[in-house]
């Protein structure tokens, strides 16, 4: 059986959940998450446009991505392209870096209506989304909630004791809602700091 290669396309805006998302999702189906990082000049300038913060941009994603797949041990290729045609490198990699699908991951806005898609610019979204050059898969992180430390801080150390003179069941089913209270603050504060 031939191990399946996602393209994950980058352009913008490094971020490390979208990152954990997709490493999860690919470990999770066995296959080889190829990270793409893309290096354009704005609009309407030449190659000798291209700024450091963008370069810099470039190889933080591809950091982050290497990093993150040796703690997942989930299996990546990274690749940087410098590039005038966002959408047209995209089809070109699907091809050359043999990957069967492109994934592109949106978050719920927080507060807003909609989806955000996180990794790719707008401009690039529509071209791969008008014409995709392989089939897309769509992963959709739900809206960050706010202030995880906080919380973890205030449920990760609560624990109920018994008061004397109570019976040991009951201690047991308020130890089993504490459990659940903390669960989802450390699954929170794991997605960040990982």
């Amino acid at each position: 059986m031939k191990t399946q290669r996602w393209l994950l396309p980058f352009t913008c805006s490094v971020h490390m959940r979208a990152i954990d998302a997709a490493l999860r999702v690919a470990n999770f189906n066995g296959a080889t998450l190829v990270a793409l990082s893309l290096v354009a000049p704005r609009p309407g300038r030449g190659m000798l446009h291209i700024r450091l913060e963008q370069i810099q941009e470039s190889r933080d994603f591809l950091e982050a991505v290497r990093w993150k797949a040796i703690r997942s041990q989930t299996a990546v290729e990274l690749h940087e392209v410098l590039t005038n045609d966002v959408p047209g490198s995209i089809a070109t990699s699907v091809q050359e870096l043999a990957c069967q699908s492109i994934m592109l991951i949106n978050c719920e806005a927080r507060g807003k209506r909609g989806l955000q898609y996180t990794l790719l610019s707008e401009e690039a979204l529509k071209q791969v989304l008008m014409e995709p050059p392989a089939s897309l898969l769509f992963l959709t992180l739900p809206a960050a909630s706010g202030h995880p430390h906080l919380r973890s801080l205030l449920f990760g150390r609560l624990r109920f004791r018994r008061p004397p003179g109570q019976p040991k069941e009951v201690q047991r089913e308020q130890d089993a809602v504490s459990e659940t209270a903390v669960a989802p603050a450390h699954r929170v504060e794991e997605r960040q700091h990982v």
